[in-house]
């Protein structure tokens, strides 16, 4: 999530079209099984991080 949001600057359709699917709900979901499911409390914390980034990036 971070490293999409940092790198995007390319104005192209493909951008477009990944930026509209990472505003969409599949990460967050994605995100959210994965943190309930993690193997440790470093990768919990990694996947709580992200969907914050992914909860930020939506409402820009």
């Amino acid at each position: 999530m971070h490293d999409f949001t940092v790198s995007v600057a390319h104005d192209t359709e493909w951008d477009a079209l990944l930026d509209n699917w990472i505003r969409g709900p599949a990460p967050a979901t994605i995100l959210e099984r994965g943190f309930f499911s993690a193997s440790s409390p470093e990768v919990a914390q990694k996947l709580s991080d992200a969907l914050e980034t992914h909860r930020i990036w939506r409402r820009h």
